[in-house]
């Protein structure tokens, strides 16, 4: 009976299709991939649900109902996340979930995704290690503009807050700007300055110093410090700005949290001819909406796009 059910549409195009005067070559490759299509999307709706939105990547209405249809089965879609995103959208059968891959994101290399993953099954005890496996293994595929995105993106939270992430991949790629990562290193005091490390700490992990220049120093435990040191005193990243990183490289906001953002918005755009409109982004729960505002409290609050602003009564 359910398969009765969803083939219904699908006979209903092809015989649509037929009556459009399709030559007969079109019309029976069309019917074959609709039956084939609707087959799949009943016996395997998970994998029908990854393939199909790898296929409209970019296409934001299709994806729309795909992702709605998806939610409708039980199917959750998980954002980009270390340990899970290759290049391409992905399955976790497990789960019943889809994952989101990296090839949508604005800036990151089509072989991101695929070269990060050879990294999942390695356990890493610091965020430290894991740029040193990123250097060395995915070489010129995970550049450090690419990581820094990721970051902003929450990509890595397992490893720590986003802003203190950042600093550590700053501090990362300044002392390692080419070439292989290297644990030990000789440095020079004048080298030191510009690498804005303290002598206290390379006299601390260096095996022994000269006149100029301290010997064997253990670089990934200075990185080490720095990553516990970041953790401990680094500010959390502010809303607006995950808001803006998340609508610069994905091209749209998944942040969602009904127990803090209960009654908060975020203006998308605004209108101001005649009555003032606003499409503002709900974080409660997700929901884009146009909403209308009265002249007197729009001009009185000065709201603009971009602004974060709390709903205390409304009407419909």
């Amino acid at each position: 009976e359910d398969a009765e059910i969803v083939i219904k549409p699908f006979l209903q195009t092809i015989l649509d299709a037929s009556d459009y005067s399709f030559s007969k070559i079109h019309s029976m490759s069309y019917h074959a991939i609709a039956y084939i299509s609707a087959w799949y999307r009943h016996y395997y709706t998970l994998e029908w649900v990854a393939a199909a939105l790898e296929t409209f990547d970019g296409d934001i209405e299709k994806t729309k109902n795909i992702t709605t249809y998806a939610k409708k089965h039980g199917i959750k879609i998980k954002p980009i996340q270390f340990g899970e995103s290759k290049n391409g959208y992905s399955f976790i059968k497990e789960e019943n979930a889809v994952v989101k891959g990296l090839r949508s994101v604005k800036s990151i290399g089509k072989n991101t995704g695929d070269s990060l993953s050879q990294l999942y099954d390695r356990n890493f005890n610091t965020f430290t290690d894991l740029l040193v496996a990123i250097k060395n293994t995915c070489k010129g595929d995970v550049t450090s503009e690419h990581v820094k995105i990721l970051i902003k993106l929450n990509f890595f939270k397992e490893f720590g807050e986003i802003n203190a992430l950042l600093n550590l991949a700053d501090m990362f790629y300044t002392i390692y700007k080419s070439g292989d990562v290297k644990q030990y290193r000789n440095i020079k005091e004048t080298s030191a300055k510009k690498l804005c490390i303290p002598v206290v700490l390379l006299e601390d992990y260096c095996e022994r110093r000269t006149e100029k220049t301290f010997m064997r120093v253990d670089m990934f435990a200075i990185l080490r410090h720095y990553e516990r040191n970041y953790k401990e005193n680094c500010p959390r990243r502010g809303l607006k700005d995950r808001i803006a990183d998340q609508s610069e490289y994905l091209g749209y906001i998944d942040i969602v949290d009904k127990t803090r953002f209960a009654n908060l918005v975020f203006v998308m755009s605004c209108v101001t001819t005649f009555s003032p409109r606003l499409q503002v982004y709900c974080l409660a729960n997700g929901s884009i909406l146009d909403v209308k505002v009265q002249k007197k409290l729009f001009n009185g609050q000065k709201i603009k796009t971009g602004d974060l602003v709390i709903i205390e009564a409304y009407k419909y």
